[in-house]
């Protein structure tokens, strides 16, 4: 059957609006994929992560709205059944204060197991502690330990107790963009050209 004139014009719009959504959803998931890649590097370099479960709480998602391609990059999320708190205050900084008592306590040394993680979930665990104070002052939770006869207990220090501590801004998530952005252009020219190439 013979199109009008203004049929063809609607089908070929049509045509067009499909080929520029499929173009826009490729090259938004790469940029996606990208900057999920870039925001785990900067967590592995700019963090002093043990369990890595900041990096693997990291995920990225895309979705077909309306008005377009909508790609997100989350992190802090649900990691094997856990939610990582941390996420946000390591991404902004901020100040930590203790919830439960007047200090935080802070494992050292013997309070840390080989690959540095806390061997206990609370200080209150960890048997035979003592609390005493530094020559400087410094509040401190520790383990006597006897020496041979006649001499003094050497003291081995478990954790460190502190009224806050400030954490500076580690912009994993922040930065991620940037050189993901830059790369777009050459990503677009890219991606045309594998779809027109296709076509």
């Amino acid at each position: 059957m013979a199109e009008t004139l203004g049929e063809l014009a609607e089908r070929l719009a049509e045509v067009a609006h499909i080929g520029l959504r499929k173009l826009e959803l490729r090259v938004i998931q790469g940029a996606v994929t990208d900057l999920a890649a870039k925001a785990k590097v900067n967590i592995e370099t700019r963090l002093e992560q043990r369990s890595r479960k900041l990096a693997t709480s990291l995920r990225h998602d895309l979705r077909e709205t309306p008005d377009g391609v909508v790609g997100t990059v989350t992190a802090g999320g649900t990691f094997q059944g856990l939610k990582v708190p941390s996420a946000r205050l390591q991404e902004y900084g901020g100040v930590v204060v203790p919830v439960n008592g007047k200090h935080l306590t802070i494992p050292v040394g013997p309070a840390l197991n080989a690959i540095g993680l806390a061997k206990y979930d609370s200080a209150r665990q960890a048997p035979g502690l003592q609390f005493v104070q530094s020559l400087k002052g410094q509040p401190l939770l520790v383990k006597l330990k006897k020496g041979p006869k006649g001499s003094a207990p050497s003291v081995e220090v478990w954790y460190v107790l502190r009224t806050s501590v400030t954490l500076p801004a580690r912009r994993y998530l922040r930065d991620a963009p940037a050189s993901v952005l830059a790369e777009l252009p050459e990503r677009l020219a890219r991606e045309a050209a594998a779809l027109l190439g296709a076509a």
